[in-house]
């Protein structure tokens, strides 16, 4: 027999008038922790976030439904040899896999680093941080964290209870929930990009966007990327496309990189708050993806939610904006992105770098560069290095799926069907506010003995210096 355990709290937020001086308040947040046991054979279970007239949580692995907050735990993912088919787990990866649901879509999978249930007597802990924006849910088992913060846009704070559908046994639960006086106020919304055409010998074009002229009382900017069918169909193949705006000067600065699906319409969220500096007054947008079939109805909509923030991006230089080859000595990675020295602001109070770095091209490049070929790569300042591997190993788990075509395939930074994740590295210590800071951006040594040149091993690289003051 199914057992499942359902307890309510009472979450309420309550409306007030909020005083024009005031900005708004956070909204509160909710835990739950509990023990449990993942009996032999089970296939998992589900924990939700209700609304308070909702209905109880049904099967573990039934549709989400609108309105509801769900995480679940899965432990049902066999492997397979399929290339092509709609199961996933082509490298027979462990199947522990966490996936956290909005609003009845899938925002997120991510294969837990230890067991679903933490071993014997180990404690599963769900925190929903309501921001602004959106939530911050946070989800460990055991000694294990496997969403740290990860931002949901667009979840707003409700009168709630928490179900837990349960096939094994839970123990030992607390719950929590904290009330605040104010909620998120509703964003501002703009369309940059109407379904724009683009398709075989159009790979885009520009329009102008009117944003807010006023972004002090800005906590959060959410950019949404939809692509949609054609009259003619959509295109069969995975394609990179990018999203620019341009300043007063007219230089333009990479908001968004994009890799479409393998013939399928889907639509994407990505955090944009780091360049809200340029998200100001009448700007030019600019898409990009060039494409040799159907193509798609390309538009990108933004959200400006009002709000507090930890701090306020005020300044974004540009550090490097070029497709870089690798493995050619006649051709250095360095030619293509030299060290950069740039003068911090004397009023800047923090500062990090914001990367955008895909690498494409294969066959016959040795091993496969850059597209399936994974190397180490480092950014340098002011004495400290930063380093870590270009390579994506969940685009199994990618939410936008099934597709046509090798979807599944582990990849250097990115998969098919994705917006690319940028490489956030806070410099503020290795950088003095009033002084010129220099930038180094290298990456593992690499000898193409067999270049493609008609498609050459080679690096995409977008990357902007985002100079803060304190929220």
């Amino acid at each position: 027999m199914r057992f499942r355990f359902a307890i309510s709290a009472l979450l309420v937020f309550l409306c007030c008038r909020m005083a024009s001086a005031a900005p708004p308040s956070i909204p509160g947040e909710y835990k739950g922790e509990w023990q449990y046991t993942l009996a032999s054979g089970s296939k998992g279970y589900a924990v939700a976030l209700l609304p308070k007239n909702a209905p109880p949580v049904a099967d573990w692995k039934a549709a989400p439904t609108r309105g509801e907050l769900l995480v679940r735990f899965d432990a049902d993912d066999p492997p397979t040899k399929n290339i092509f088919n709609a199961e996933r787990n082509i490298y027979e990866r462990p199947q522990r896999e966490i996936a956290i649901y909005w609003d009845g879509v899938e925002v997120a999978r991510r294969l837990s680093p230890g067991p679903l249930d933490g071993g014997p007597g180990a404690t599963t802990r769900f925190q929903v941080a309501f921001v602004t924006g959106g939530a911050e849910v946070t989800v460990s088992a055991g000694t294990t964290t496997t969403y740290d913060h990860y931002f949901v846009p667009g979840v707003m704070p409700f009168v709630a209870r928490l179900d837990v559908s349960d096939p094994a046994a839970i123990s030992h639960v607390a719950l929590m929930g904290t009330q605040h006086a104010r909620l998120n106020p509703q964003p501002i919304h703009v369309r940059a990009i109407d379904t724009m055409l683009i398709s075989n010998g159009k790979p885009g074009g520009t329009s102008w966007a009117d944003f807010p002229t006023d972004t002090e009382r800005i906590g959060r900017v959410v950019c949404t990327l939809t692509l949609a069918k054609t009259a003619n169909g959509i295109d069969p193949w995975d394609r990179i496309g990018n999203v620019y705006v341009y300043d007063d000067k007219g230089e333009r600065f990479e908001l968004l990189r994009f890799i479409t699906p393998y013939r399928k319409a889907y639509q994407w969220q990505q955090n944009v708050t780091d360049l809200l500096p340029l998200l100001t007054g009448k700007r030019k947008v600019q898409i990009d993806c060039t494409t040799y079939s159907q193509g798609w109805l390309a538009s990108v909509d933004f959200a400006f939610y009002p709000g507090p923030a930890a701090r306020h991006p005020y300044k974004v230089v540009n550090l490097w904006n070029t497709v870089a080859l690798i493995g050619q000595e006649s051709k250095p990675f360095a030619s293509f992105v030299p060290p950069m020295t740039v003068p911090i602001d004397p009023k800047a109070d923090a500062a990090a770098v914001r990367m955008l770095v895909t690498g494409h091209g294969e066959d016959p490049n040795t091993d496969n560069a850059a597209e399936f070929i994974s190397l180490w790569r480092k950014l340098s300042v002011g004495g400290a290095t930063y380093q870590n591997t270009l390579w994506k190993e969940d685009n199994y788990l990618n939410p936008c799926r099934p597709q046509g075509g090798t979807w599944k395939f582990d990849r250097a930074g990115w998969g098919p069907g994705t917006v690319v994740d940028p490489w956030v590295v806070d410099v503020t210590k290795d950088v003095k506010a009033g002084t010129n800071a220099t930038f180094d951006y290298t990456i593992q040594p690499y000898v193409n003995k067999t270049p493609n040149n008609g498609d050459p091993a080679r690096y995409v690289v977008g990357a902007q210096l985002i100079l803060y003051r304190r929220g």
